[in-house]
């Protein structure tokens, strides 16, 4: 769904070629913002993405809450916080753009 627009089902192993390809860009998760993607590991390797949709920054020093768009297998597309997921899909683990950042040259 983050890369097919929902038409075509792409094998999870590829997502870094796809990322790389797109010209997205690992960032940090304090930089992360909306329609960013998030990709969750396992054992080190790509389980599932996500789009994030919502982002609630809560007052300093207390952590970000962030809603996520993702589609679970051959299952429906679901809304869910970061880190609810189900445990095959892994953990948050990496974040990634296309969007400019202002301290880019």
């Amino acid at each position: 769904m983050v890369f097919a627009s929902r038409r075509a089902f792409i094998d999870i192993q590829h997502v870094y070629d796809i990322l790389r390809e797109d010209h997205y860009r690992n960032i940090s998760m304090s930089n992360v913002d909306i329609g960013d993607v998030v990709v969750y590991e396992r054992n080190g390797l790509p389980e599932h993405v996500g789009i994030i949709i919502e982002i609630d920054r809560k007052t300093f020093g207390t952590e970000a809450e962030y809603v996520i768009l993702s589609k679970w297998g051959q299952y429906a597309e679901f809304i869910h916080p970061l880190k609810s997921v189900p445990e095959a899909f892994g953990v948050p683990t990496r974040f990634y753009t296309d969007r400019v950042l202002g301290n880019e040259q």
